[in-house]
């Protein structure tokens, strides 16, 4: 999803900090190498080296989502497609779930504690931890806690694409069109 702008700017800051640079990769073709190195390194993917397959890489970091195809033919990678957006990362995620709990809050409450900078900090990183073990389990317990008054739920993962609808959707579409290029 990288512009030529930001490109440019890559390859000038490397050349004021002295680096050379020899090729930029994108990060796709990283994944797809640093997977093929490591699993030939440890064994453990018993892939054939004459093997032919397709694989989708999803980068989904804190600014933008990043949705790429690659041919890989035993160690050869070829970047197909991308898709993608630089605004539509985790953070808008985060966004939608804190905003889903401060709602809970106010509802049980009647206090609004984004306008609390130490309770909206600290609900922004109980959101964060929790989104990031939500990619490892199928729920997540949250508890949040401010002024002696707190909320509790149990986040699933289909409840987190409905209260994420649009950043689902937009993942999804991101999928299609990497598949139909």
């Amino acid at each position: 999803c990288y512009d030529q702008l930001r490109r440019y700017s890559v390859i000038n800051a490397c050349r004021i900090a002295g680096i050379q640079v020899l090729q930029l990769l994108d990060r796709p073709l990283a994944a797809a190498l640093a997977w093929i190195d490591l699993s030939t390194r440890l064994g453990g993917n018993q892939r054939r080296r004459d093997a032919e397959e397709n694989w989708m890489i999803i980068h989904a970091g804190a600014s933008g989502i990043e949705v790429a195809l690659v041919a890989v033919h035993g160690l050869e990678i070829k970047h197909l497609a991308t898709a993608g957006d630089w605004l539509r990362g985790t953070h808008r995620w985060q966004h939608l779930i804190a905003e889903h709990l401060c709602g809970q809050f106010m509802n049980r409450y009647g206090r609004d504690i984004r306008h609390d900078l130490s309770s909206a900090t600290r609900l922004q990183r109980t959101v964060e931890l929790s989104l990031d073990r939500l990619a490892e389990a199928s729920k997540v317990d949250i508890r949040f806690e401010s002024q002696q008054q707190s909320i509790q739920c149990t986040l699933t993962r289909k409840e987190l694409m409905a209260i994420a609808e649009e950043p689902c959707m937009m993942l999804q579409q991101y999928m299609e069109s990497v598949m139909k290029q």
